[in-house]
């Protein structure tokens, strides 16, 4: 078991945070790695990110927070390939974080890759391939831990193996006025520290789609939506009884594209959530979707999205997350070496089955300033708020980075 020991921070480390932060800095928003040709029709390059982090509440407390500084490497990969019917993208990364706190709960390592293949064998048929892989982890507060008294200086954090895939078949020209997709996918996660106490979460999921959209005009077309997806546990828990959970939406809408210096799409709907727990009736609520992007000029782009979801549930007491979600960002280039971010994110979650109800703002400011050509400067602050009505879950966790990535 995890134990939380309440103390404050002390630089140990403050020697590395004062020498990362006085190296050149990598960016954390934009600038893709560099592409060289490698042979064989294939495109590769690498990127490296690295930054020192001030975050005011690392354990996501609701008082006497402690503050940690640290420092995170992340270098990157990708390998792409583009021929007459198809195109390959191959990306891969790992993080390496580091903090000047005790024990093992604030050193992290994350990696990844994921996969996508885009064929078209004929004018009027197209397969899309998406997978990938990722060890991850729940930062030591969240989730599992956000309850209970574990002391954070012992122990281990959650860390878990998370795997996707998914595949996509088109059906119809770029000139045809009607197109069809059917879509199919799975993804699992699975915990692999602390098992004991995390196996209850691992699950799988199944999703079925299917997309109609039809263009009745060159820059706007109606769309048709159905969606399935399905939920399963490995383990049942006693308190809350059978998770296992479906959930089965149809919306309509259209999308347009490049009018008036905007884009977007817009789908309502109605959506069922049920469970395989037959005694518990279903669900059924209103569901919409809605992305629009507005540049009105050459370097202001702004982007706001909100939209209905369900995720899984993380808590003995509760069945499953309802989610209302709402943000904001906007994206300004100041001249051809420095730009700024805004950006804002309101959730409202549901703990079906428990009562419980959260609300989260995340907020945060960035920029990112090029020095050379293979060279950019990144700074950001986030502010990650949590108001609940159940005591002792709010939490306000402020959190600085500046850094420097190259992009050779």
């Amino acid at each position: 078991m995890i134990v939380i020991r309440r103390r404050r921070a002390v630089s140990s480390r403050a020697s590395i945070l004062a020498v990362v932060l006085a190296l050149p800095s990598f960016p954390g928003f934009a600038q893709d790695a560099r592409l060289y040709q490698l042979g064989g029709g294939f495109l590769g390059g690498v990127a490296v990110e690295a930054g020192a982090v001030q975050v005011d509440n690392y354990f996501y407390e609701s008082d006497n927070g402690v503050s940690a500084s640290g420092y995170r490497v992340r270098p990157s990969a990708s390998l792409t390939r583009t021929d007459s019917v198809g195109s390959l993208r191959l990306d891969g990364f790992g993080e390496y974080s580091d903090y000047d706190l005790r024990g093992s709960l604030d050193s992290n390592f994350d990696y990844g890759g994921t996969l996508r293949y885009d064929w078209r064998p004929l004018t009027k048929h197209n397969f899309d391939l998406n997978g990938g892989y990722q060890r991850g982890h729940d930062p030591a507060g969240l989730v599992r831990t956000e309850e209970g008294t574990p002391l954070f200086d012992q122990g281990e954090v959650d860390e878990w193996d998370q795997t996707r895939l998914s595949l996509t078949y088109g059906y119809g020209s770029p000139s045809s006025l009607a197109r069809n997709e059917l879509s199919v996918g799975v993804r699992n996660r699975e915990y692999v520290t602390n098992r004991d106490a995390t196996r209850f979460l691992n699950y799988d999921t199944q999703q079925l789609g299917y997309l109609l959209s039809y263009a009745y005009s060159p820059k706007t077309a109606i769309l048709f939506v159905m969606a399935h997806n399905s939920t399963d546990y490995e383990i049942p828990v006693r308190a809350s009884g059978n998770r296992n959970l479906n959930e089965f939406g149809v919306r309509t809408g259209f999308r347009w594209v490049a009018t008036a210096k905007t884009s977007g799409d817009v789908q309502v709907g109605v959506r069922s959530v049920s469970l395989d727990d037959r005694t518990r009736p279903s669900r059924q609520t209103f569901a919409w979707r809605a992305n629009f992007e507005w540049a009105p000029t050459a370097r202001s782009t702004l982007r706001l999205s909100t939209g209905e979801s369900t995720s899984e549930t993380y808590r003995n007491d509760t069945l499953y997350i309802d989610n209302k979600n709402y943000a904001l960002n906007w994206r300004q280039v100041w001249t051809s070496r420095f730009s700024t971010s805004l950006g804002a994110n309101y959730t409202q979650s549901e703990f079906v089955g428990s009562g419980r109800e959260d609300e989260t703002i995340n907020a945060s400011a960035g920029f990112d300033y090029q020095v050379l050509a293979p060279v950019t400067v990144f700074g950001d602050y986030s502010s990650r708020n949590r108001e609940s009505t159940v005591n002792g879950l709010d939490y306000d966790a402020p959190q600085i980075r500046l850094g420097v990535r190259w992009t050779p």
